[in-house]
């Protein structure tokens, strides 16, 4: 059977935006196995550790890495690989690197800040042994079953829009025209709310960015409706899940 490669490679208006799609149809054969009745359960995976802050670099797709490492699911991780510390900006950066190393995007970062994908970032870390495997949610069932189980990396557009969350923290991603696209990000989402149909997102671009919105998040984390979120991953976004080494 022959392997098809989709590569699309943004120019983002914020270097921020680093997030390109890699899409391989051999990760068709490693789906999320989903639950025959979609989960509707409201959950959010607790996540103590701080904001981070990727800077001027397109390296959101390492510091996603790192984010989910943080998470307190994946303390038997770290407590195998960094001395049960969080991982830091340092780490997230060398995510990053090594993500462009693995992901068949043209350059690497140093020297070039290139941007990366959920997919070179899946296989930078099954190479320095952080994860020992990892799954693709293909559709919005695979999706909620995923994110019943655990934190989810998430690769979408970045919009305008996006930038300026409302007063109750939820990004709203308006059209996709190419007016309003401002980009791809990496994004991890931790959690979602079957009531009001919102997902937990965290971002990694400081605390000081989205610190008005209430609820069971802390500034510089974000929400996302579910018709926004369908909407971005219908139009070339990806979901994938990482399974930590020492993990049940």
């Amino acid at each position: 059977m022959s392997t098809t490669l989709t590569i699309v490679k943004f120019e983002p208006t914020d270097r921020r935006l680093g997030r390109h799609v890699e899409h391989d149809s051999r990760s068709r054969d490693f789906a999320v196995r989903e639950a025959k009745k979609p989960p509707t359960a409201t959950i959010f995976w607790e996540d103590d550790a701080p904001i981070l802050d990727q800077g001027n670099l397109g390296g959101c797709v390492g510091w996603t890495g790192a984010d989910i490492l943080n998470m307190a699911m994946y303390k038997p991780v770290r407590d195998k690989v960094n001395g049960s510390k969080f991982f830091d900006n340092t780490d997230g950066k060398n995510f990053y690197h090594l993500a462009t190393v693995a992901d068949n995007i043209s350059g690497t970062y140093p020297p070039d800040d290139t941007g990366s994908s959920g997919l070179g970032l899946a296989k930078a870390l099954m190479r320095l042994g952080y994860i020992d495997r990892y799954t693709h949610a293909f559709t919005w069932n695979a999706y909620l079953t995923a994110i019943a189980a655990g934190p989810v990396a998430a690769g979408t557009l970045w919009t305008n829009k996006m930038f300026n969350p409302d007063k109750n923290g939820v990004v709203h991603v308006g059209s996709l025209s190419q007016s309003n696209i401002a980009g791809g990000h990496e994004f991890s989402i931790r959690g979602r709310n079957d009531t009001t149909k919102l997902n937990l997102c965290r971002n990694h671009w400081t605390n000081t960015w989205d610190t008005e919105a209430d609820g069971p998040k802390v500034p510089g984390e974000f929400w996302l409706t579910d018709a926004d979120l369908q909407l971005l991953l219908k139009n070339q976004g990806d979901i994938t899940v990482l399974h930590g080494v020492g993990m049940p």
